[in-house]
C-alpha cells in the first residue's frame, strides 16, 4: 500500500546580521602570547637563517612556524607562499595539519599588496569538518555605497564557488579602513547539493596606494558543542538559496534533524528567506516538534 506525503513548511526570514555581540567562535588568536609579533612569528631578528646557519639576522618562528629568511617574518609551514606574494592558493586540512601540527592559520596580505588585484583562498577540509572565518582587518578593500546598498570597487567573499568569481548572493565585506574586534565571523560546509569548495575572494578594482587584509581560518571539528553545530540531516533544494528538506524517515531516528541559520553561529547575507520543508509519512507522525535550542534576534524585535 502506497502512502502519500504530507509537508510542514517552516519559512525563517533573516532580515539582519545576527546581532548579538558574542558570536560563538574558536579562538585562535590566543595561542598568540605578548611580545610576538605575529601568530607564527615570534621575534623579526636573531635567528639562524634558513640558507646560511651562521647568519642570525633572520626571524625566530615559533613552533609550527617556517621562516621568510631575511623577509623578516615567519609564516605557517605548509604556507610559505605567504613569504611572497600570498596570492591563489589552495588550503588542506590535512597538508596544514602535517607541516604545522595545527588545524588552523592565517592569511595576511603580501607585503606591498595594492590594487588593482584580486586573490582567491580555496579551502579543502577533511572529513567531519567545516571551515570557520574569522576578518579583522581591511584596508582600502571596496567601499559600501548606501544607494546601491552593496559594495563597490571591490570586496571580500567566502562562499561556495566551483570558479573563483564573485557572487551577487554571498555577503560581502568591504570598507576604506575597517578594523573589527570581535571578528566578524563565518562558517561554510560541505554538503549534497553543494557545488564547489569554500573559497575566500579578494578584490579591489581601483588603484591604490596600499591595500591589506587580515584573516584566520580554522578547519573546525563537527564535535565541538558550539562552533560545530550545523544544519544536519536534511538535503539541500537544488537551485534554491538556502531551502532543505527534511522527511520523517531521517529526522525521527537518533541524533534527531537540526535546522540552523545559514553558516551557523556565524554571520549571513541579510534579507535572506529560507525554507526548511519538513515531510511526514500519512498515517505516519502525528506531529512535528521544533525544540529552539538558541536564538538570536535584535533587541527591538516584536514578536
Amino acid at each position: 500500500m502506497l502512502m502519500s506525503e504530507q509537508s510542514v513548511v517552516l519559512m525563517l526570514v533573516f532580515l539582519c546580521y545576527p546581532c548579538y555581540p558574542h558570536i560563538p567562535y574558536s579562538h585562535l588568536q590566543s595561542s598568540i602570547l605578548p611580545g610576538q609579533v605575529d601568530m607564527w612569528t615570534q621575534q623579526d631578528t636573531g635567528c639562524a637563517c634558513p640558507h646560511d646557519m651562521l647568519d642570525h639576522t633572520c626571524p625566530c618562528c615559533v613552533q609550527g612556524g617556517c621562516s621568510c629568511g631575511h623577509a623578516g617574518r615567519c609564516v605557517q609551514c605548509g604556507l610559505e607562499e605567504g613569504c611572497g606574494q600570498m596570492c591563489n592558493v589552495t588550503i588542506t586540512a590535512k597538508d596544514v595539519l602535517t607541516r604545522s601540527g595545527k588545524s588552523y592559520g592565517e592569511i595576511k596580505s603580501s607585503p606591498g599588496m595594492k590594487g588593482p588585484v584580486f586573490c582567491w583562498f580555496r579551502f579543502v577540509p577533511s572529513p567531519e569538518q567545516r571551515v570557520e572565518l574569522h576578518i579583522y582587518r581591511i584596508l582600502r578593500v571596496g567601499q559600501y555605497d548606501g544607494r546601491k546598498e552593496r559594495c563597490v570597487g571591490g570586496g571580500i567573499q567566502f562562499s561556495f564557488s566551483p570558479s573563483s568569481v564573485f557572487q551577487t548572493g554571498p555577503l560581502t565585506l568591504c570598507g576604506d579602513n575597517e578594523r573589527y574586534s570581535p571578528p566578524v565571523v563565518m562558517f561554510l560546509d560541505y554538503g549534497e547539493n553543494t557545488h564547489g569548495s569554500p573559497v575566500l575572494l579578494v578584490g579591489v578594482d581601483e588603484i591604490t596606494p596600499r591595500s591589506q587584509f587580515l584573516a584566520h581560518f580554522s578547519f573546525t571539528s563537527f564535535s565541538d558543542t558550539v562552533t560545530g553545530r550545523r544544519i544536519r540531516g536534511g538535503n539541500r533544494v537544488p537551485n534554491t538559496d538556502c531551502d532543505y528538506e527534511y522527511t520523517e524517515e531521517r529526522c525521527a531516528k537518533e541524533p534527531h534533524c537540526t535546522i540552523t541559520s545559514p553558516g551557523y553561529p556565524g554571520i549571513y547575507p541579510q534579507n535572506r528567506l529560507c525554507r526548511y520543508h519538513i515531510k511526514t509519512q500519512e498515517g505516519g507522525l502525528k506531529g512535528v516538534k521544533i525544540e529552539i535550542k538558541r536564538l538570536n534576534m535584535p533587541s527591538d524585535t516584536k514578536f
